[in-house]
């Protein structure tokens, strides 16, 4: 999730803050939130084929206007980051247009800081902001480090990107393994996970996060052209918003023909068979349904 967020500032046009701050916020609306709209009633639809359940279907209503986690359970799928991402944006914007680089970079550092309080806060009292704004707090460290990147570090030479290749491959492997012992719980074992606020020991999260985020920054700087890699970058918002379905309906698969496979290979086969029926399913969406989805 983090390199999601790094990715999205990595994108950001500084030209947006020239604009009206109600103008930016119409246009990532009909950007983010429409397709949050969208792609949550079509896995609201498969939902409703699968539970029939109606306390089910309320959690889910009440999951989309206010958010999944006070359930406990994630109802509306991976989605929930396109509403996160919109309030990331906005409050990045609001920063940008009162403050320079540095200041904004400050900013951003108290948002995180007010994050980590609400998240101990959390820890105590089962208390979550709507709309993942708490998650957002966290998520702007992120956008703000694409854009800082983007501006501070563009052409670098092979050698640098190699040397920073390997350095982050080796922290990134040391964070993970010792961040391990912080995030193991009976509920997570060992999972990071930003939408329950699960993040271990902070700065070995920042750690991992970073170097997880420069790692795969210089590997898709290396690689070359690739058909197939950018067929999937022009598809990844529906692929996001409806693998989720994908998913269940394999696991569910594979405990009623209860084949005996190795859990890693199933992982894969899962893997290859969601991603490419997800992608199917957004070529088919964006040319016949794309004014309705918003894409």
């Amino acid at each position: 999730m983090p390199l999601f967020y790094y990715v999205s500032g990595y994108l950001y046009k500084e030209k947006y803050e020239k604009m009206e701050l109600k103008e930016y916020i119409k246009k990532r609306a009909k950007e983010l939130l429409y397709p949050y709209i969208t792609l949550t009633i079509i896995n609201f639809l498969c939902y409703i084929i699968k539970e029939h359940s109606i306390n089910g279907i309320v959690k889910y209503i009440i999951s989309f206007l206010y958010s999944n986690y006070i359930f406990d359970i994630n109802y509306v799928g991976a989605v929930w980051f396109l509403m996160s991402l919109f309030i990331v944006e906005i409050l990045y914007m609001m920063l940008r247009k009162k403050s320079n680089l540095n200041i904004t970079s400050i900013m951003v550092f108290i948002c995180f800081t007010i994050g980590i309080l609400i998240q101990k806060i959390v820890s105590i009292k089962y208390f979550r902001l709507p709309f993942w704004i708490d998650i957002s707090l966290f998520g702007l460290l992120f956008y703000h480090l694409g854009h800082i990147i983007k501006i501070k570090c563009n052409n670098l030479k092979f050698y640098k990107k190699v040397i920073i290749l390997v350095l982050s491959i080796i922290l990134n492997i040391s964070a993970i393994i010792l961040n391990y012992k912080y995030c193991y719980t009976d509920k997570f074992l060992g999972r990071i996970d930003m939408l329950y606020l699960h993040f271990g020991n902070y700065i070995l999260f920042l750690l991992a996060s970073t170097s997880g985020i420069l790692t795969w920054q210089i590997i898709s700087e290396l690689i070359c052209k690739n058909k197939l890699l950018e067929l999937l970058g022009q598809n990844t918002l529906v692929i996001m918003g409806i693998h989720i379905i994908f998913i269940q309906i394999l696991v569910k698969l594979f405990k009623i023909l209860e084949l005996t496979i190795d859990v890693y290979v199933q992982g894969g086969i899962i893997f290859i068979i969601t991603t490419i029926c997800s992608l199917i399913c957004s070529l088919i969406i964006k040319k016949y349904f794309r004014k309705i989805v918003v894409l």
